[in-house]
């Protein structure tokens, strides 16, 4: 899915996935320095401009995927 935007319906289960994690695993692996459990909190509260906001830099175009690997669910 790398470089891939989501759809509404893929990002929206994304993040009711997401069990917010009060110290994120995501966000120490991200190898860009990007905060994710960031971006899904933002989102999971229809702040999208939050979102993008946190996410630009890299999230789009990455292609490790450490955050993913490290997700707690």
């Amino acid at each position: 899915m790398s470089g891939e935007k989501l759809s509404a319906f893929a990002a929206k289960n994304e993040w009711e996935g997401c069990l917010l994690c009060y110290d994120a695993p995501c966000a120490k692996q991200c190898g860009k320095g990007l905060d994710p459990a960031g971006v899904i909190r933002s989102l999971r509260f229809e702040n999208y401009g939050g979102a993008a906001g946190k996410a630009s830099g890299g999230c789009a175009d990455c292609a490790e995927r450490t955050c993913v690997s490290a997700c707690a669910r």
